[in-house]
């Protein structure tokens, strides 16, 4: 442990990747860098049991004490027609007595090269004010695109109406879920069954719904979950012709929840977004920071446009 008369350099920190048994110490330390514990049901699942692969952990050691530490989340990425693995930039965190020492950087770059070898595509993420420059400056981090919360009061939207649309809740997902509309944008989150369980229906602090619509035009999906007074929609795919009657499907159930508003991120850019619109959906706060940084070629990738953006595509929702 350091003290005010000891004389260190981050170089004498061992620095090394995740091995099974260091959980404990990575929940002790997160109590000490933010002053709140993180339950060990919760961090079995965030970072051990992700179906695409093992955690990606990167830790810095002063002996048996955990200096610092930055994973990240293997996730499923839909390329045109192919699926290739994406990194979500997730939990950087240092002890306070190892502050200012430049660990975070030393961290990324180690657990950078590791993806990079093992095959990911790219990691990304949405930073907030806080940390956003430090990507940037010293991660080598592009900026690709403020993303909005579209939100809309549900007492004030209209909805169209639909003949022959159906709509109903679903326990989990299987083998329909590759049938759901596919996205029009050239990058989505790959549409893994596997991955979209462990995401949504496994998280132990969270209870995610999962509406589907049919008709004519094919099936939707709408992934929600109340947050406070609002239903945020965490996942969302249709037509532009059909978004408006699914969205509509959520707000009736919102609304007998006692829920007042919806949410959800959509850019402005996404063909769906004219149709949400109209039934009611404006830009509000707070305005998201969305970054990354590709590794080798495949420089589209940071092209924001191509992006179909999801709540589901970040740790916060």
């Amino acid at each position: 442990m350091l003290n005010a008369a000891t004389s260190f350099h981050a170089h004498e920190l061992d620095f090394r990747p995740f091995r099974p048994g260091d959980e404990q110490a990575i929940l002790a330390l997160f109590q000490a860098a933010f002053g709140k514990p993180m339950s060990k049901e919760y961090w079995n699942w965030r970072y051990r049991d992700n179906p695409i692969d093992a955690p990606m952990i990167e830790l810095a050691w002063d002996g048996d004490t955990l200096a610092a530490h930055y994973a990240v989340s293997p996730m499923p990425l839909m390329i045109g027609r192919d699926t290739g693995k994406a990194a979500l930039s997730m939990t950087t965190m240092t002890h306070p007595d190892y502050q200012g020492m430049g660990l975070f950087p030393q961290l990324a770059e180690r657990l950078y090269d590791r993806l990079s070898k093992q095959g990911y595509r790219m990691v990304f993420g949405f930073p907030n004010s806080n940390s956003h420059r430090g990507f940037v400056q010293n991660l080598g981090w592009q900026d690709m695109a403020p993303v909005p919360l579209m939100t809309a009061s549900i007492a004030d939207m209209a909805f169209p109406d639909t003949p022959g649309r159906s709509f109903a809740q679903v326990d989990r997902f299987s083998d329909w879920l590759p049938s759901i509309a596919p996205s029009p944008a050239k990058i989505s989150l790959g549409r893994e069954i596997d991955y979209y369980n462990w995401r949504m229906l496994e998280d132990p602090e969270n209870n995610y719904r999962i509406g589907v619509a049919g008709g004519e035009g094919g099936l939707g999906l709408a992934v929600f979950k109340r947050h406070q007074d609002a239903v945020d929609i965490v996942e969302l795919a249709a037509t532009p012709e059909t978004v408006g009657a699914l969205v509509g499907s959520v707000a009736a159930i919102a609304r007998e929840d006692g829920a007042t508003r919806l949410n959800m991120w959509l850019p402005v850019f996404d063909p769906m977004f004219p149709a949400i619109e109209k039934v009611g959906f404006r830009p509000g706060g707070p305005v998201t920071y969305m970054g990354g940084r590709v590794f080798g070629s495949g420089g589209d990738l940071m092209d924001s446009r191509s992006w179909s953006v999801r709540m589901v595509m970040s740790d916060v929702f």
